[in-house]
């Protein structure tokens, strides 16, 4: 199948790779930095414990310094652990502390997608896009869009948004 705009061609396949190889993704690029801004050991994702993170993120949150940023990371560290319902409500908890938190909206539209819910994923990147705070954080959501709508059969929606995207 292939998808064309003007003067240019692209398959169905080719935008899918494309999209997945340009779409950011919650690893370990952004790990140390975000644990640095909260005291906690820059470790890369595959050499930490899982159990221990979301040990010392709980004991923060209980102690009164919860914020968006901290239910965040512990929703992804839930993630890893297989997870998925504590995850989805810290990432809630993260949007009940702000509500234009990027990363909580991506996350959430990602884990989503894997319950087979593609409607809400969807309109949880369309936050993210709203919610943006910079272009990179508005490139990053509209890939994730471009994504979500490529696997859910909108081919054309999905190369549209790939192209605002840049």
């Amino acid at each position: 199948m292939w998808v064309t705009k003007g003067k240019s061609a692209i398959s169905f396949s080719m935008l899918t790779g494309l999209l997945r190889h340009a779409a950011p993704r919650n690893d370990n690029e952004n790990n140390s930095s975000l644990l640095q801004q909260h005291h906690l050991p820059a470790m890369p994702a595959a050499h930490h414990d899982t159990e221990e993170m979301i040990a010392r993120f709980t004991l923060r949150i209980d102690s009164g310094e919860a914020s968006a940023e901290l239910h965040y990371r512990r929703a992804v560290e839930y993630r890893i652990v297989l997870q998925p319902a504590k995850a989805e409500a810290d990432l809630h908890a993260a949007l009940e502390y702000d509500a234009n938190y990027t990363p909580a909206h991506r996350e959430l539209a990602q884990l989503l997608t894997k319950r087979g819910e593609t409607k809400l994923a969807i309109q949880a990147a369309r936050h993210a896009i709203l919610a943006s705070r910079n272009l990179n954080e508005r490139a990053g959501a509209m890939i994730l869009l471009a994504r979500l709508l490529a696997t859910s059969g909108q081919p054309g929606a999905a190369l549209r948004s790939c192209r605002d995207a840049f």
